[in-house]
């Protein structure tokens, strides 16, 4: 609407069903709307290329939908949503490169939908939600290409969906998140090119589905995962490119399957404490690994043990303490002697 440049007249308005503002070329704040104190639908504010500010809307108290804030180019912050402590919906803030924070939530405590920061260009750390305790669905944080901390995510407790961090480029750890003891479902660490280690989550405890910790080419190590003591079912490390080995994991116990594939400079299994694997064991594509030292205390996997296309391995030297698997499939290993695969063979039982 280029023929909207103010609120103004929407003075006495203090409830509305929903708020629908998009696509209003010379709006450049929200005067008008200061005595609005409850939205009992969806927000969804897009597309205002001059909008900087929303904080004439200080008086905003509940919002009972979901709330879309994207591609406002010059908004500066996310003032006028500073008295909300709950959200009934959820949250995505995308494309709105002028931010550099999240000033304007200091008082957002829960989220019972997803939250979302997507594509945030300008975005430098999370600082503004320093509140927040508790997302009842998913929180992902993803293409914020500038962000350097996850600072302002200290007091969150509980994520009950997945977390995933993914496609960021100068974040160098996970500092900020020390408060975080559960995710429900997915913890996805994926596609991080600045991303160096994982400290920074020192309470996380149990992640209720799967672990993947995929494409980020300058990690080293797991260090970080240190109280990590419970994922609901798997666990996939791939293609990290520096990948040294699992240490950080060693607490952890996994209820499904494991997957170690596609880390090119991986040593050994260092960190991969676990007695027994309920589901399958796959190492494959890690052409630095020479043996299988770090499974020193595995006894059984109940599905396929899978050792295949290391071209570094030479023995399988780490596996002494294997009883049982379900199947086993030792091949393409370029250097690992047929006598090796054999033994191995021999001294366990195939239940499958």
């Amino acid at each position: 609407n280029s023929d909207l440049p103010t609120l103004a007249g929407l003075e006495s308005l203090e409830t509305v069903g929903g708020l629908f503002i998009q696509t209003n070329a010379d709006l450049t704040d929200f005067t008008g709307l200061a005595a609005l104190k409850s939205i009992g639908g969806e927000v969804m504010i897009l597309d205002n290329p001059k909008l900087h500010t929303m904080a004439a809307m200080s008086a905003l108290e509940t919002i009972g939908g979901n709330t879309w804030i994207k591609g406002n180019a010059a908004l500066q912050n996310l003032n006028g949503f500073n008295l909300l402590t709950t959200l009934s919906g959820s949250m995505t803030v995308q494309e709105n490169h002028a931010l550099t924070n999240m000033q304007g939530f200091e008082s957002l405590k829960t989220v019972d939908g997803d939250f979302k920061i997507l594509d945030e260009g300008g975005l430098i750390n999370l600082i503004g939600l320093d509140a927040l305790e508790t997302v009842g669905g998913h929180l992902i944080v993803q293409e914020t290409k500038a962000l350097t901390s996850l600072q302002g995510l200290t007091n969150l407790v509980t994520v009950s969906g997945d977390l995933g961090i993914s496609d960021t480029t100068v974040l160098p750890n996970l500092t900020g998140l020390a408060g975080l003891k559960t995710i429900g479902s997915w913890l996805s660490i994926r596609n991080n090119t600045g991303l160096e280690n994982l400290s920074g989550m020192s309470s996380l405890e149990s992640v209720g589905v799967s672990l993947k910790i995929s494409d980020n080419p300058l990690l080293t190590n797991l260090i970080g995962l240190e109280t990590l003591t419970s994922v609901g079912l798997h666990v996939w490390v791939e293609n990290n490119d520096k990948l040294l080995d699992m240490i950080g994991l060693h607490n952890m116990v996994a209820g499904g399957s494991i997957t170690v594939a596609d880390n090119p400079e991986l040593l050994n299994l260092e960190g991969l404490t676990m007695t027994h694997i309920p589901g399958y064991l796959h190492i494959s594509n890690n052409d630095k690994i020479e043996t299988m030292i770090g499974l020193v205390t595995l006894e059984s996997v109940t599905g396929t043990l899978y050792i295949a296309h290391n071209d570094g391995l030479l023995g399988l030297q780490g596996i002494e303490t294997l009883q049982s698997v379900g199947t086993l499939t030792i091949q393409f290993n370029s250097a690992l002697p047929t006598c090796a695969a054999v033994a191995l063979q021999e001294q366990i039982t195939i239940t499958g």
